[in-house]
């Protein structure tokens, strides 16, 4: 791992998309996924199939990057990794879900991310990442993705970072500070894509 691949920074808006120092470890997902039911060629929001449950049923399109960072995409150029609109509703940054498991990716309860497959494969599949939710890791951790030929890798890394960086309910400012310190003066209301500390 290079030294600045994973900067630590206060918040999403911070953190200043890797182009140039892309993890390798992030394959092309059209490369790596088993074929699933639908053709590899097709395009992953133009499928009626659930990406996790390979479900047709309550089917609805989801962002990778939310809509709500359309401002960070923007500065951080992520169209150029878009296929057709080159927005926030490009191909590339959609994925089919049903409708409780597309619930529960935008409250962050996993990301997708590449996972060996014993033969030193990778292959993209959920990762749980809320402790709390037994009940959601016990039926989906490592359940590999499917109908993903059009996603983009890179649209696909940008909610695992907004996973890493969402702030634990445990340390929000709202419930149980960790110190009266307030961020503000230490790191300036987190304007800037690489944000630095105040001396």
């Amino acid at each position: 791992m290079q030294p600045d691949q994973y900067p630590v920074v206060p918040s999403f808006q911070d953190w200043e998309f890797p182009h140039a120092n892309f993890p390798t470890t992030w394959p092309a997902p059209s490369e790596t996924q088993p074929e699933g039911p639908l053709t590899p060629s097709a395009p992953a929001a133009a499928t009626r199939h659930c990406v996790v449950t390979n479900s047709g049923l309550a089917s609805t399109l989801a962002h990778l990057v939310p809509r709500e960072h359309d401002l960070w995409s923007s500065l951080n150029a992520m169209s150029i990794y878009g296929t057709g609109v080159r927005d926030m509703d490009d191909e590339s940054n959609l994925v089919r879900m049903r409708a409780d498991i597309h619930k529960c990716f935008d409250d962050g309860l996993f990301t997708m991310v590449p996972k060996s497959d014993g033969d030193s494969e990778l292959h993209y599949a959920v990762h749980a990442v809320d402790e709390g939710d037994t009940e959601f890791r016990d039926l989906y951790h490592n359940t590999a993705i499917q109908n993903i030929a059009r996603m983009a890798r890179e649209y696909d890394f940008a909610p695992f970072r907004l996973v890493r960086t969402a702030p634990s309910p445990a340390v929000s400012p709202r419930r149980n500070p960790p110190s009266r310190r307030p961020l503000w003066p230490l790191w300036g209301g987190g304007a800037s894509l690489r944000a630095e500390r105040r001396r």
